[in-house]
């Protein structure tokens, strides 16, 4: 069932809330410096110990594969075969010049033919 009594509050009612003490407002200042050097000097020579171990610690052996023997090439054969019969006919060699003399051709052709392009119609229409 609501209710449609307004309460009120009254603050200066209240008592004061509490301040929280931490552990570290407790201990004097001449404590708190010696606690903080110790614990940066504590914390140094840690880092001095880490350090020493790794640059002395003595390397791993490493442990290699037994080496197996590598395999010598087989020594390379020259087949000299006798020439073909071909090589030496008189229409295969003029087959052979006929070729050369087509790609020289076709090397020294030009292909743009700029005569077969059409002409330049540039007019000023009014």
């Amino acid at each position: 069932m609501p209710t449609d009594q307004v309460m009120e509050q009254e603050f200066e009612a209240l008592p004061p809330a509490e301040e929280k003490v931490s552990f570290t407002d407790k201990i004097r200042p001449k404590r708190k410096v010696i606690l903080t050097g110790a614990g940066l000097a504590l914390t140094a020579v840690i880092v001095l110990l880490v350090f020493l171990f790794l640059t002395f610690q003595k390397p791993p052996e490493a442990i290699l594969p037994p080496a197996a023997p590598s395999p010598t090439p087989a020594p390379f054969e020259t087949n000299i075969r006798p020439a073909s019969p071909y090589a030496t006919d008189a229409a295969i060699l003029k087959i052979e010049a006929d070729l050369k003399n087509l790609d020289q051709d076709l090397q020294n052709t030009d292909l743009k033919e700029a005569g077969l392009n059409p002409p330049v119609l540039d007019m000023k229409v009014e």
